[in-house]
């Protein structure tokens, strides 16, 4: 089951990499040394597409976490909670093998004060599937 923000959301979370991308190759005649330039387009472009990309998959047997710079799988049975904190912020809490708590944030959903209302609404449903979703898993870690 993929959650993603609102295709608004996504659009504005490539931003940012969109943004050194075009000022990379803005620069590209200015500049001797190119290749650092050419270096930040990529990582321009990389940044990109992993802000669009940001969200969630839940399938049968794990989770996986698609944030700004990292990707994280978490086995369905290793979760503990799927929970909002005070701030606002979602994460998942779960266990490694070898019993250490770990906390993955989900970035894709944390609600700022500034957005749009129906883009918040948007990001709480997806919360709110993301944790129908672990209260119907059979069994998690404690």
């Amino acid at each position: 089951m993929p959650l993603y923000p609102h295709f608004v959301n996504r659009f504005a979370n490539s931003g940012p990499g969109l943004c050194l991308a075009v000022f990379a190759v803005s620069q590209l005649s200015h500049v001797e040394n190119s290749w650092i330039l050419f270096i930040a387009v990529i990582a321009g472009m990389t940044l990109m597409i992993r802000g669009y990309r940001m969200g969630v998959l839940c399938n049968e047997s794990a989770v996986v976490v698609y944030g700004l710079f990292s990707t994280r799988t978490i086995a369905k049975t290793a979760i503990t909670s799927g929970d909002t904190d005070v701030d606002g912020f979602p994460s998942l809490r779960w266990r490694t093998a070898g019993d250490r708590r770990r906390w993955t944030p989900i970035i894709a959903f944390w609600g700022v004060t500034r957005e749009f209302y129906f883009i918040r609404l948007i990001k709480i449903r997806r919360l709110e599937e993301l944790r129908g979703w672990l209260e119907r898993s059979p069994k998690r870690a404690r």
